[in-house]
């Protein structure tokens, strides 16, 4: 009676474990395409929470990433943008820093770190941050958008006015940096170039004003792009 009572429950167990597998091989696709859909890698995989707008997701998935590979600079540098779009700047700062105490010239992380001096209104290191980042890419235009506004800020009209031309091509991500822009114009008695730059940002407007805006730089996903403020009616 033992014996057959012991037979019956090992196959009873087998039957479980052939039921196991089963709904393993069902869902082992659904998982993988989950994955997949993801990205090919976890930093990809927490590009996707971010540019999707899972900030806290992405968290979790650069915090893990980090624990393994501390110096991650790009991983490092995404965190503190997931951070900053949670609000917490004190822990998106330490983020930055820590990827530029890994790599001084490493410049989305101190671009980043000088946005938010910038919009803590702490100008003063904002603009040397800056600057230094214009040192290792002295082509960066949101750089120079920024030290526009703070010359702006400060009434150096012309000092301002330098910064904004070699940000043309950016500058209708923000309102404020066209509307200051077309100010320096007027300062500077360019009355016609003013008009210009006002009415074809109002046009550039129209045709995107049901557009979202990516919160990745289209051409440097290292790099935040800062929020559309509310736009002044043309």
């Amino acid at each position: 009676m033992l014996r057959g009572a012991g037979c019956r429950n090992n196959w009873a167990m087998l039957r479980r474990i052939s039921s196991l597998a089963v709904v393993l091989l069902v869902c082992a696709p659904f998982l993988c395409a989950q994955i997949a859909s993801c990205g090919p890698t976890v930093y990809d995989c927490a590009v996707f929470y971010v540019q999707h707008q899972q900030f806290r997701k992405a968290i979790g998935v650069l915090s893990n990433l980090l624990r393994e590979s501390p110096q991650n600079l790009r991983a490092l540098n995404l965190l503190g943008i997931a951070f900053t779009e949670t609000g917490q700047i004190e822990k998106a700062n330490s983020a930055f820093s820590q990827a530029l105490a890994v790599d001084p010239h490493f410049f989305p992380a101190r671009k980043n770190l000088a946005i938010n001096q910038f919009n803590r209104k702490r100008t003063a290191d904002a603009a040397a941050q800056f600057s230094e980042v214009l040192k290792d890419a002295p082509g960066d235009e949101i750089a120079q958008l920024y030290l526009g506004e703070i010359k702006f800020r400060n009434k150096n009209f012309p000092a301002a006015l330098k910064h904004y031309e070699k940000g043309r091509t950016k500058i209708s991500l923000q309102t404020s940096w066209v509307l200051h822009y077309a100010e320096c114009l007027l300062a500077a008695k360019d009355v016609e170039k003013a008009t210009g730059v006002r009415q074809g940002y109002c046009s550039a407007k129209r045709m995107r004003m049901h557009k979202p805006l990516n919160f990745l730089h289209q051409q440097d996903k290292d790099t935040a792009i800062p929020t559309l403020p509310a736009i002044t009616k043309c």
